[in-house]
């Protein structure tokens, strides 16, 4: 915004979703909504390379409901490494 970014994002792709990981606004720029911004030019960009799901990944917070998201379970997998003998 007047050469000064107020927004940036981390995402990952594979070949048949768009993983929204972080994203961070310039708190003296949220009246001009550039979250709101960003995932529409995230998900423009997934339809343009026929990337048919985009995950907002962990987390319940309200406005990737707003997006359509939906619940689906996580699974934890922890592995440890025990010394050999």
């Amino acid at each position: 915004m007047g050469g000064r970014q107020i927004a940036a994002g981390v995402s990952f792709e594979t070949p048949d979703a768009l993983l929204y990981y972080n994203a961070g606004v310039d708190p003296d720029a949220r009246d001009l909504s550039p979250g709101v911004v960003m995932v529409e030019r995230y998900v423009r960009r997934a339809i343009g390379r026929g990337i048919a799901r985009m995950d907002f990944l962990r987390g319940d917070e309200p406005y990737k409901y707003e997006w359509g998201a939906v619940d689906h379970p996580i699974q934890r997998l922890l592995v440890r490494r025990t010394e050999s003998r």
